[in-house]
């Protein structure tokens, strides 16, 4: 259950995000109502996660198992419930989602894939990269796209410690 109650009518600052939202997805997600206590934070939180969705060089297949690793290893069901939607939408294959936890084993993944997991698990487990692991990437990556990664993984992080605080239910179904 929410530690506080959600905002379902928000300030002006926000009400534009309430909006998109409801014409693209038929209702506002509930870390939005949450973050709307604090419409200034969720405008430019809001501006900054459209950037990291849709203007990346990353792959956004890369960028999804990335964020569900972080789901897995954070314990935040409500953000893998989201994600593992959108994972299927961009290209990442059922199996995968279901064998995220043991990735290394598991024949679905690629080396770029396992490498990226593993790059994912120091960063959250430690906010450490082994060496070699930073450098295998750079072989796969560009500059760019390393800096996309670990900014992505560092970004979803913080989310993910904040919907599980404060306690972040799944949202109900699309209305309508």
């Amino acid at each position: 259950m929410a530690r506080l109650p959600y905002v379902d009518e928000p300030a002006e600052e926000a009400l534009p995000i309430f909006k998109d939202l409801e014409e693209r997805a038929g209702k506002v997600l509930n870390p939005i109502r949450m973050l709307a206590h604090s419409p200034q934070l969720l405008r430019d939180w809001w501006r900054m996660m459209m950037t990291l969705i849709n203007d990346l060089d990353l792959d956004a297949k890369l960028r999804e198992l990335a964020l569900l690793r972080i789901f897995r290893l954070t314990g935040c069901d409500y953000c893998f419930a989201e994600h593992d939607r959108v994972a299927l939408n961009i290209g990442v294959r059922p199996e995968q989602i279901a064998g995220i936890d043991d990735y290394e084993s598991n024949d679905a993944f690629s080396e770029l894939e396992r490498l990226v997991l593993r790059y994912t698990d120091g960063i959250t487990r430690d906010n450490s990269v082994d060496d070699g692991v930073f450098d295998a990437l750079r072989v796969h990556l560009s500059d760019r796209e390393l800096v996309e990664l670990t900014f992505c993984i560092g970004n979803w992080n913080g989310i993910a410690r904040f919907i599980v605080p404060m306690g972040l239910e799944l949202d109900s179904p699309k209305r309508g």
